[in-house]
């Protein structure tokens, strides 16, 4: 099966920059040889995170549940 062309947009939400790049760092450019590649969108707030997922076109969204003020969505 060929990789599609199409990137897949990864979400990670963190107040942590740090904690944003080690995701990103840990799931790379390519899951799998099969798969297309990884496109990300970085938010640092949960507003941020509700407009991107309204929007859509987000594949998958990893969040943060240490963030402040909005960790676990308390």
């Amino acid at each position: 099966m060929p990789a599609s062309t199409a990137p897949l947009r990864i979400l990670v939400y963190s107040d942590n920059a740090k904690t944003r790049e080690q995701v990103k760092l840990a799931l790379g450019k390519r899951l799998h040889p099969e798969l297309p590649e990884l496109s990300y969108v970085e938010v640092a707030t949960a507003p941020m995170v509700v407009r991107h997922i309204d929007k859509g076109g987000i594949d998958l969204a990893i969040l943060d549940g240490e963030a402040t003020p909005a960790g676990a969505w308390a």
